[in-house]
């Protein structure tokens, strides 16, 4: 398969979402997927595509273009998971990198970071079976005062 097959693949699998995109649309999903690569900034991109910087960066904000770059550079790597996989497998076997193990375990869902969080919370218990309306309105805006600070 050719170069410009490929991208044309590329492109097909990334407008699945949008059928309606212009063409100018469909390059700009092309080169912004592509932009780490080539080293192209915002502004190059607009002048490549002919629009105005704002234009690409209003249309980049659209939730089915984030979509449609997330489908494009799917289909760029998805041919290369199961060598990657078999690298990464492969290197932590073979090497003994336990890094690499972590992160096979992390990606198969086995393995979960856990947090532990702790806090130190001070519960105090009021009885309010013997105070007075005004003491609960005291009370009410010491503890107010108290969140606020």
């Amino acid at each position: 398969m050719s170069k410009a097959d490929s991208i044309q693949r590329y492109v097909e699998q990334a407008i699945i979402e949008m059928p309606d995109m212009k063409d100018w649309q469909k390059a700009a999903i092309v080169l912004l997927s592509t932009k780490p690569d080539h080293k192209m900034t915002y502004e190059q991109i607009a002048e490549e595509l002919g629009i105005s910087t704002v234009t690409l960066y209003q249309f980049r904000q659209r939730s089915e273009v984030h979509q449609a770059l997330l489908n494009f550079n799917l289909a760029r790597v998805i041919d290369r998971i199961p060598a990657v996989t078999e690298a990464m497998v492969k290197k932590s076997v073979d090497r003994g990198d336990p890094l690499a193990a972590k992160l096979i375990f992390q990606i198969a869902g086995l393995l979960v970071e856990r947090r532990a969080v702790e806090a130190d919370v001070k519960t105090q218990v009021v009885s309010v079976a013997d105070k007075t309306e005004d003491d609960l309105e005291a009370e009410l805006a010491r503890l107010r005062d108290r969140t606020n600070d």
